[in-house]
């Protein structure tokens, strides 16, 4: 079977090419032996692209006298002699013996050659009759033509092709399956847009590396509409439905199986990967053992199936009666042969006896639904816990139905599963965790918070254990249903609850107490491993709250640090909400940091991962959205996602009202109006301040600053920044007080303090505004010498942004590239002869160039060019540069 994985059809007119990517060093190693008169042989498994890359080693080294013939083998030709190169064959040769049509056929193709070079693909090596292999290995010895062969590695081949590398001298290039790093590579070129990193992660595993899989898996996808694009990246939604093309790519790689294999395969699929004592118990070590020397199962420590693929195209060709007769089969023989401490079995025997209506111990089905939450599979966890509460009602077996509800975003199924456990006896400690779902599925969900609180205090009047009261407490506090009194009023004890430690995490995050953020959220998440089971949403909002208090806080790069960690551990996790969420922090930072290409291709993913697991995060996510466009100028595209966030639920916006507000200003900015931008962010900072988020309350005030203010709001600004944490605020404080005062070298200073925090966007408009007030006191060499650095960190970072502060740069006089480099050449003390030897031009040229320069930055000489080119970074560019 062939393998190219050459263009791919367009579909839709998106697809429409199949790159070659990860193969450098084959392809160089090829080339290399081809041009120097050599043959090659490459070998691999199947589908790991072979083909394609033989294609391109031939389309790299041909020329255009070249006579190139391709050989294509294959399981049919394979028992016709000569049959994979009767193409080449003379008609004069029929009832020739052997020997005779070898000789016509290689006189036939140098004759067909007329003294050209010849190249010779062959493709399959390993399905080459013997008599087809003899006249390429004649072909190659004696020198009418270089062949670049393919082979399957594994695989029986005639000496005489296995000749080619053992006695022909033909280099061997062995070919690997394509790491996560080469997938993400070519699956993001082929489709020439950005993927999030859960369809990434997704079509790597299954793929398995595989590049022939691969493409088949994104054809599929696109062809289905399972992958798609709305406006964001690239994104798979479901589960991977085998199609007709995909199924029999698989089923040839599978081949004729006899019935007891075809029947081991089937179960191996179904409960793959299995311990070799579960396959013993289960009666198909033999059967298993065929399947693995097939090359289609894998025996080792486990027992599965030899790639992912196999197992989705068997499960998805069993009818539903056989999948339940596997399952039934599988619980009973890994329930006998499992260690007793094995949870990931214990796991899979509950879930196969659910899902096959054989219902095991309702105590085992309970177990597996909180495993299945803590893991965000609220579809299993359905599943599980319905058999529990169908077989034994309780209020565990209510609560856990009604929690899975709420994870799939079904609110109002999940109010009647937590409203139909008023009715059952149960632990406190189980009724105080019902209350608090109760309260959440009402507050974050249906935006009833009062609804919310009354639950969460009618729970209180009726528990009186002190752990379910600290759980209900908790909740008051995380969802931001407790009074200020209230919050006076909880103690220590309830405090220790995790929820009671979000709430106030939160609180003081909100108050610009970062430190004690931090610290309050290091020290419940140190105790993580006591409650994750009970509150697993607990412990991503509390690192996601954490990471806010970094971005906010001064500490960007240790922000950004959490945030890619806990974004790639989310995506191998497959947990749709934290990665949501992560990258929803992804897009914070990148605003913040002043990068909005990569913070909104960040929050389109967010939105995408969030759209049906919504918990508060899609309102503050398309503020956002509408604040990265507004930074490059893209004021429809604000427009349209500001008023996704005004129709979104306001669940969060104890947290986020005053970002959707500030997102409108810079709207307004971004279009040009900023008497209006100015008003946007006044609004931002009182709702900030009606909520207490002083944080948040600071930057809106310095958005009036960024926006023309003129330093007006100076005053109140280093009040509010005298009350907060960390040194971004005494920043911003110092740049409002130097532009009130038009002080360049403080608007400098405060610029290089924003930089050396990460800000690079709040840095760049300080600098531009410093050469702004050096360029009204007259004193042009620092005035550009602040411009360089802006306009550097333009380059360097904020690449695309546009706003208000940075005009000064964006229209001021810009250096062309030979004008930039006679500038720095001659402000480290080069002479214009060096200079013009260096370059490779005259000192005539290099002197008429260094007087545009000095009419551009207003300075008199070289020594102001050293002025201005003082501290700036090596290779940094002007705009236009």
């Amino acid at each position: 079977m062939s393998e190219d994985t050459g263009r791919m059809a367009p579909t839709g007119g998106e697809l429409d090419h199949w790159p070659l990517v990860g193969r450098a060093d084959e392809l160089t190693l090829a080339v290399r032996a081809v041009d120097a008169g050599h043959s090659v042989v490459l070998t691999g498994a199947a589908g790991v692209g072979k083909t394609r890359l033989a294609r391109e080693v031939l389309g790299r080294v041909r020329r255009t006298a070249d006579t190139l013939l391709w050989i294509a083998a294959t399981d049919t030709t394979s028992a016709i002699p000569f049959g994979a190169v009767a193409h080449l064959l003379p008609v004069d040769t029929t009832n020739q013996d052997r020997a005779t049509t070898l000789r016509l056929a290689v006189a036939a193709v140098e004759e067909s050659a007329a003294g050209n070079r010849v190249l010779l693909g062959v493709d399959d090596a390993h399905w080459l009759d013997d008599a087809s292999a003899a006249l390429v290995h004649l072909l190659v010895a004696s020198g009418v033509a270089c062949a670049v062969v393919t082979h399957r590695s594994g695989e029986a081949v005639s000496g005489s092709v296995t000749a080619l590398w053992k006695d022909g001298g033909a280099p061997l290039v062995a070919l690997q399956t394509f790491s996560h790093a080469e997938v993400v590579e070519l699956v993001t070129a082929a489709l020439a847009a950005p993927v999030d990193g859960a369809t990434l992660a997704m079509l790597s595993d299954a793929s398995d590396g595989n590049a022939l899989f691969l493409r088949e898996l994104v054809q599929l996808g696109v062809d289905t509409g399972a992958l798609r694009r709305d406006g964001g990246p690239w994104h798979w939604s479901g589960p991977v439905h085998p199609g007709e093309r995909l199924t029999q790519v698989v089923a040839r790689h599978i081949g004729g199986l006899a019935p007891a294999e075809q029947r081991a395969l089937e179960i191996v699929a179904v409960g793959e990967p299995l311990t070799r004592a579960s396959v013993r118990t289960l009666g198909l070590a033999r059967a298993v053992e065929r399947l693995a020397r097939r090359g289609v199962a894998v025996t080792g420590d486990e027992v599965r199936l030899a790639h992912p693929l196999f197992g989705e195209v068997v499960r998805a060709r069993l009818p539903a009666s056989a999948l339940d007769a596997a399952r039934v089969r599988l619980a009973a023989a890994v329930d006998a042969s499992r260690a007793p401490n094995d949870e990931r079995d214990r796991f899979r025997v509950a879930l196969w006896r659910a899902q096959s209506g054989e219902i095991g111990p309702p105590e085992e089905l309970c177990w597996a639904a909180r495993r299945a939450l803590l893991h965000w599979e609220g579809v299993t966890a359905e599943v599980l816990a319905r058999a529990a509460h169908d077989a034994a009602p309780s209020l565990e077996t209510g609560y856990l139905l009604g929690e899975a509800l709420r994870y799939q975003i079904r609110p109002f199924d999940a109010l009647t599963a937590f409203e139909a456990t008023e009715l059952l006896d149960g632990d406190q400690t189980v009724r105080a965790s019902v209350a608090a779902a109760w309260a959440t599925t009402l507050a974050y969900q249906l935006g009833r918070r009062e609804d919310a609180r009354s639950i969460l205090l009618r729970a209180l009047e009726r528990l009186d254990e002190p752990a379910a009261r600290r759980r209900v407490v908790g909740a008051l506090l995380d969802d931001g249903l407790a009074t200020a009194e209230e919050i006076a009023a909880s103690t220590d004890e309830e405090h220790a609850s995790p929820a009671g430690a979000f709430g106030l995490t939160l609180d003081a995050m909100m108050r610009g107490r970062f430190d004690a953020a931090i610290a309050r959220s290091d020290a419940a998440l140190a105790s993580e491993a006591q409650w994750d089971t009970e509150f697993a949403t607990i412990g991503v909002v509390l690192r996601l709250t954490r990471v806010l208090a970094l971005s906010l806080g001064g500490r960007l790069a240790d922000a950004e640090d959490e945030v890619e960690r806990n974004y790639h551990e989310a995506v191998l996790a497959r947990a749709a909400y934290p990665r949501g969420a992560w990258c929803f922090a992804r897009g914070i930072v990148g605003v913040l940091r002043g990068t909005p290409g990569p913070a909104g291709e960040a929050l389109a993913e967010a939105e995408t991962a969030l759209q049906h697991l919504d918990a508060g995060l899609l309102r503050p996510t398309h503020a956002y959205q509408a604040m990265a466009a507004a930074l490059t100028g893209s004021v429809d595209a604000a427009r349209a996602a500001l008023e996704l966030a005004q129709r979104d639920e306001r669940v969060l916006d104890r947290v986020f009202a005053s970002e959707v507000h500030r997102a409108a200003a810079w709207i307004d900015a971004a279009d040009g109006d900023l008497a209006a931008a100015r008003r946007g962010a006044l609004a931002a900072a009182d709702v900030a301040a009606e909520l207490d988020a002083r944080a948040l309350h600071v930057m809106a005030l310095h958005d009036f600053e960024r926006f023309g203010g003129g330093g007006a709001l100076a005053d109140q600004i280093e009040a509010l920044a005298a009350e907060l944490d960390g040194s971004l605020y005494a920043a911003i404080a110092a740049n409002a007080r130097a532009l009130a005062a038009s002080d360049g070298e403080q608007l400098a200073a405060a610029g290089r303090a924003f930089e050396v925090n990460g800000y690079a966007l709040f840095a760049a408009e300080a600098f531009a505004q410093a050469a702004r007030a050096h360029r009204h006191a007259g004193q042009n060499g620092s005035a550009s010498a602040a411009r360089l650095r802006s306009a550097a960190l333009l380059g360097d970072v904020c690449g695309g942004v546009i706003t208000p502060a940075l005009r000064i740069v964006t229209e001021s006089p810009a250096l062309t590239p030979r004008e930039y480099e006679v500038a720095t050449l001659a402000a480290a003390g080069r002479p214009s002869r060096a200079i013009a030897d260096a370059l490779g031009i005259t000192v005539r040229t290099v002197d008429n160039l260094l007087g545009r320069v000095y009419a551009k930055l207003g300075v008199s000489g070289r020594s102001g060019l050293a002025e201005v080119f003082a501290g700036t970074t090596e290779g940094a560019a002007l705009p236009g540069a």
